[in-house]
């Protein structure tokens, strides 16, 4: 039993080696020992049989033979190509004694034994179906079992599509798998996918419509299960994705400022077109009405003429997605400003001035004085026989509330305000004495009524119950009149808001915001700015809707008011904060240690961190995917605390936002770092080295240089460097 356990464990090791010379992108579970027990004990256990691997018979796959039951103490293995052990018929031999092979007249250089007997084929082929048989020679038995061999194909599925060019958010693709399979599994960006709001999946499983093509929808591919855990994909279909122009903009040189190119006849001017698209798009050039034989998108005038001026027109076209935009630029001469001047002396110059001054200084202080008079409340009026009155504005609960006297007497020496159409005693509120400044409160003072200099009544914090009659007694010297205003005290009506929905994607989605009111007529705030009917917003005829189109990030909060307190006062709802859905629109993975360009050196044993950044609303799905493996991680970071042969490769981190349907994914291939040969150390030690190493250079070239001198400050023969004779002590 131990030996057919062994025997498993080897199949395993070899269906690995097997599949790592294929590119699946999918997950792989190998099957236990125990499992390829189950298959080795199903014979005699006294007869010695063959039992192929259950992963054996593909094309391009390893093939592995067992041999179960052999007699013990074998000496030699020996494997023949049909029913019979014969010579002619020999593969491959293998003396367990001396661990040496021997090769046979059918032996085609992909086949081996092991050292419990199984033939192993490599890159097993269509021709190596057959009868295969096994000796196996002991020292006192020798035994033979012969098996059938089928090597077979992998169904590869193929895919077709109905268009490899969509316009952008705009077409729909459909796919189809060309497979007997039934159960057909669609990737799209190399995402494995399923039918949602933007994408649908066919009942039998092979057709994909994806419906408002995007850029990240490309390549398509679908795959069928061939084994357990085993994927089989088709040749992956790339879409070209068309889009734009979404700008069209004029560089000029020289340089235009709004629209306007300045330029000088005979100068050169150049002029290009810069716009954006897929595929690349068509330009177009009208100078004045006339279309130019110019489809650059540039054009050059070595020397400006008359007739080259006027506005030039770049249009901008995409034949696919069929949009079309342009900008104009305005060519045009200097046009100089001239100022036509006339000569006058000296003196009229002053003469004028003075005049000037004189009129200026006349025409202030008339106006000022008409001011004071206009405001002053100790001004006799010229039309004095005029009726006093009262005039106020429409209160507001919790507001201040004002009564104004218009047309008072002449020098008052109090005022005196009633409540109702009386001024008695006991209608008495409040009384001003303007001489003394001091205020006499009466029956009907609240505590919350005051009187101003100007003979006003401020009532602070209005209720609906101050609303009624009031009556202001002003008596002067040789005057007493009196007047009578009616006071509405109101209360706030505080509209309502309310949207159809508070998630949008940005660029994509409308909303409809209504003001719950009985107010006809409402003002819109969108991030607290009045606005009106435009090409994005849309107000309805009775003001109470509100629609967005095509949501932006900006266009957030929402507010309705509706004037109140005789059309001078907005009373606002609510503010309403709209969610944005957007992105990702870049993906980024952070690591420990820190990769560059996708490769992140690290050693056995050591740890490795890894963070998967992007940028969108709201927080997106993590997955990551291990060498064509999806793990069980789903969240956006992964540690390794101690790296082993089998988390090295290729780990890749999908994004996915569920609001906008985007995914993006981001890969960096985790390896043993490649060693140079230089030596690390920190900044200030290098700094250390570098400054001890130029000080040497200097203390050594300086000891030479004094050397030098010294040795050849006299010559032979007792002459100095000048030839003049130096003589000893």
């Amino acid at each position: 039993m131990t030996q057919v356990y062994n025997r498993a464990q080897e199949a395993a090791r070899f269906l690995e080696r097997s599949l790592q010379q294929e590119d699946w992108s999918s997950s792989w579970t190998f099957p236990d020992p125990a499992s390829l027990l189950a298959c080795g004990i199903t014979q005699a256990s006294s007869q010695m049989y063959i039992s192929p691997d259950p992963f054996t018979g593909f094309k391009g796959f390893w093939s592995l033979l067992t041999v179960n039951n052999a007699p013990k103490d074998v000496q030699e293995y020996s494997w023949h190509r049909g029913t019979n052990d014969t010579e002619e018929n020999l593969i491959i031999s293998y003396n367990t004694t001396s661990h040496s092979q021997q090769n046979g007249p059918m032996y085609s250089g992909r086949e081996t034994v092991s050292g419990t007997g199984a033939l192993q084929i490599k890159d097993s082929q269509l021709n190596d179906t057959g009868n295969y048989t096994v000796r196996a020679a002991a020292v006192n038995d020798t035994q033979r079992a012969t098996v059938w061999l089928e090597v077979r194909v992998f169904e590869t599925p193929g895919i077709s599509v109905n268009t490899s060019y969509a316009v952008l958010n705009v077409d729909s693709v459909a796919a189809i798998c060309q497979t007997n399979d039934t159960n057909v599994q669609w990737y799209v960006g190399y995402t494995q996918v399923s039918s949602y709001e933007r994408m649908t999946i066919s009942p039998d499983t092979k057709t994909l419509i994806i419906k408002r093509v995007r850029s990240s929808d490309s390549p398509l591919q679908c795959g069928i299960q061939v084994f357990s855990e085993i994927i089989k994909k088709s040749e992956p279909v790339y879409l070209t994705v068309t889009y734009g122009p979404s700008y069209a903009t004029i560089f000029s040189t020289p340089v235009n400022y709004q629209g306007i190119l300045p330029a000088e006849i005979g100068s050169q001017v150049k002029m290009e077109c810069y716009s954006d698209g897929r595929p690349q798009v068509k330009y177009r050039w009208i100078h004045n009405i006339s279309v130019l034989s110019v489809s650059e998108k540039n054009i050059t005038l070595p020397s400006l003429t008359w007739d080259q001026m006027g506005r030039y027109r770049c249009i901008a076209e995409n034949p696919a997605t069929h949009e079309v935009l342009y900008d104009e630029v305005q060519v045009q001469t200097h046009m100089p400003r001239l100022i036509q001047g006339v000569s006058i002396s000296a003196p009229l110059l002053a003469f004028l001035i003075t005049g000037s001054v004189v009129g200026s200084i006349i025409i202030c202080g008339y106006l000022l004085l008409s001011m004071i008079k206009c405001y002053s409340t100790r001004y006799q009026r010229p039309w004095g026989s005029a009726q006093m009155d009262i005039t106020s504005l429409t209160g507001v609960v919790g507001q201040q509330s004002l009564l104004v006297i218009e047309n008072a007497p002449e020098d008052v020496q109090e005022y005196s305000w009633h409540r109702g159409a009386n001024d008695t005693e006991e209608n008495l509120i409040i009384s001003y004495n303007a001489t003394a400044h001091s205020q006499q409160k009466g029956p009907m003072y609240s505590g919350r009524e005051s009187v101003i200099s100007t003979g006003a009544l401020l009532i602070e914090e209005s209720r609906l119950n101050d609303t009624g009659n009031y009556t202001v007694r002003a008596a002067a010297i040789n005057d007493t009149q009196r007047a009578t205003g009616w006071l509405e005290v109101q209360e706030f009506e505080t509209p309502g808001i309310s949207v159809n929905t508070s998630i949008v994607l940005e660029d994509v989605d409308s909303v409809a915001a209504i003001c719950h009111t009985n107010n006809t007529e409402v003002q819109w705030y969108v991030a607290h700015t009045l606005v009106s009917s435009s090409e994005r917003t849309a107000i309805s005829p009775d003001t109470k809707t509100l629609i967005i189109k095509r949501v932006k990030n900006y266009d957030s909060p929402l507010q309705c008011g509706v004037k109140i307190v005789l059309g001078t006062v907005i009373q606002r709802s609510e503010l309403i904060y709209l969610t944005m859905a957007y992105g990702p629109s870049y993906v980024m993975i952070l690591s420990e240690p820190r990769n560059d360009n996708g490769i992140l050196p690290a050693e056995i044993g050591s740890q490795v961190e890894m963070v998967c950044v992007f940028n969108g609303a709201p927080e997106s799905k993590y997955r990551w995917i291990h060498n064509g493996s999806l793990l069980s991680f789903s969240e956006k970071n992964i540690t390794l605390p101690s790296l082993t042969w089998d988390q090295m490769g290729r780990y890749r981190c999908i994004v996915e936002n569920n609001l906008t349907q985007l995914t993006l994914y981001k890969e960096v291939q985790v390896q043993r770092p490649r060693f140079n040969q230089s030596v690390t150390m920190s900044t200030f030690l290098l700094d250390f080295l570098m400054g001890w190493s130029i000080l040497g250079y200097v203390l050594l070239f300086t000891l030479i240089l004094v050397g030098l001198i010294r040795c050849y400050s006299t010559r032979p023969g007792g002459q100095d460097l000048m030839g003049k004779e130096v003589r000893g002590e």
